[in-house]
């Protein structure tokens, strides 16, 4: 009975850590695209005030 217990305490902390890990990559990639937006933002300004002058 013990190690019905333990495996399925087992179970759940694997579920525990593969979710933390896809929450993880999924903050990663959000802030990757976020800083990729931001670049592309600040180069289309630097190209209007090149365009302007």
């Amino acid at each position: 009975m013990l190690w019905w217990v333990i495996g399925i305490v087992a179970v759940w902390v694997v579920i525990g850590a593969v979710a933390a890990v896809w929450i993880g990559r999924a903050i990663s990639h959000a802030k990757l695209e976020e800083a990729a937006a931001e670049l592309r933002r600040a180069e289309k300004h630097e190209t209007q005030l090149a365009d302007d002058t």
